[in-house]
């Protein structure tokens, strides 16, 4: 990489940061902040335009930075469907089809649907994967 593009990195790093963009600590949200500044300099370069004539650069950035998380949350938001077993003794009886909203997970070892606490969905929109274990003790990957 080179130094000019390190030093576009790095700015646009203390912009996101200065401009609260993901609401966490510092090294919480570092690696999701240097993603950002990585895609931003994907799409617009280094020094491709002409900041102030054609747009302003620190709106643009945190525009940018803000539709980006809007897409990472919509396919974190996506509907998913599980199959609900109707038990009676040992027997499965009868199965039902049930879509889960993005807030609930699916326990298949006891048939539970649990809801996802909001920090769980914050962890999950910075990529931090999270287990849960369900009483059962069956371990789901939130």
């Amino acid at each position: 990489m080179s130094q000019e593009v390190n030093k576009e990195l790095s700015l646009l790093c203390c912009i996101l940061r200065e401009n609260e963009i993901i609401n966490a600590t510092l090294f919480q949200s570092f690696d999701k902040i240097f993603e950002i500044a990585e895609k931003f300099i994907e799409k617009y370069g280094v020094d491709k335009i002409e900041w102030g004539v054609e747009m302003e650069y620190e709106e643009t950035v945190v525009d940018f930075a803000t539709l980006y998380i809007q897409n990472i949350n919509k396919e974190l938001n996506t509907e998913k469907q599980c199959d609900i077993h109707v038990v009676v003794g040992s027997t499965v009886t009868e199965t039902k089809t049930r879509l889960l909203a993005s807030t609930e997970f699916h326990c298949s070892k006891c048939n539970t649907i649990h809801t996802k606490s909001p920090y769980a969905i914050a962890q999950r929109s910075m990529n931090v994967d999270l287990i849960f274990t369900c009483d059962c003790g069956n371990k789901i990957d939130v």
